[in-house]
């Protein structure tokens, strides 16, 4: 079914479950997420610009290195929010705790690091919130158009966002992961997911695939025939021909949350 674009400013997004079972309703159409996720997703397009992330500093919280984060400087850091700050001559992202002057790091096991208090002495600025962050699963595919992620670390962003992510709206539709069994490629709950039936699937892409009528999001292991997950105990489901099974598009592209959007929830 081709994909229907609706534009307007809200969103009632298909949630494709992470694990293998829990898609509500195999027979509903795609509901889709607005043509312009810029308008949805960029506040202030004047106070907002684009880094990648140096590290893994928070991979716990579904920053990895290599990511694009957008920073948005008209925000007021909140508790918890994910700050990209100058700390001692050094630019990195951590998590802040504005009411104890603490910056912390999320390890992948989740398990939070604090740096040292933020004092009077330290040279310390704020240069925005993180609200979210953009992952490129599809490789090799030029996902960041005229964006040097290697080279450029801290930009305006000059770009529309639809344009940087390279959306293609006749062949993507977009969806919500549930579930945690995709937190190791760095998907995880609730994360906005672009799913574009274009891109040819190959051994190891992640694909949101219909099998036996239950929608999933998961890697795809051709030569053997299986599907995998990639985080948590979770089996390695087998399709073989006594299974319903088609591969419903390649995820190329997905988006990490990290303050509410209303519109998207």
């Amino acid at each position: 079914m081709k994909p229907k674009i609706e534009n307007e400013h809200s969103a009632n997004l298909m949630r494709v479950s992470l694990g293998i079972t829990g898609f509500e309703s195999p027979a509903s159409a795609y509901s889709q997420a607005p043509l312009s996720l810029h308008s949805l997703l960029i506040a202030s397009p004047s106070a907002m610009s684009v880094t990648v992330a140096q590290e893994d500093d928070l991979a716990g919280k579904g920053i990895f290195k290599g990511d694009l984060m957008v920073v948005n400087q008209s925000l007021t850091p909140a508790m918890n929010d994910a700050v990209l700050c100058l700390y001692n001559g050094q630019v990195i992202c951590r998590l802040i705790d504005t009411h104890n002057n603490l910056l912390f790091q999320v390890l992948p096991d989740g398990q939070y690091v604090n740096e040292p208090i933020v004092s009077e002495m330290d040279d310390f600025k704020v240069l925005g919130v993180v609200p979210f962050c953009i992952r490129v699963h599809a490789d090799p595919d030029n996902r960041f158009k005229d964006f040097d992620a290697e080279n450029r670390f801290f930009s305006e962003l000059p770009y529309d966002l639809d344009d940087l992510v390279n959306i293609n709206p006749v062949a993507t539709f977009i969806a919500k992961g549930s579930g945690h069994s995709m937190q190791n490629v760095g998907i995880f709950d609730g994360d906005l997911i672009f799913v574009d039936r274009a891109l040819e699937a190959v051994n190891g892409s992640v694909v949101v695939c219909n099998c036996d009528g239950e929608f999933a999001c998961k890697m795809i292991d051709l030569p053997n025939n299986l599907l995998l997950s990639a985080g948590g105990n979770h089996a390695p489901q087998s399709i073989n021909h006594f299974t319903n099974f088609s591969i419903e598009g390649v995820v190329a592209v997905s988006i990490r949350l990290l303050t509410p959007v209303p519109e998207l929830m």
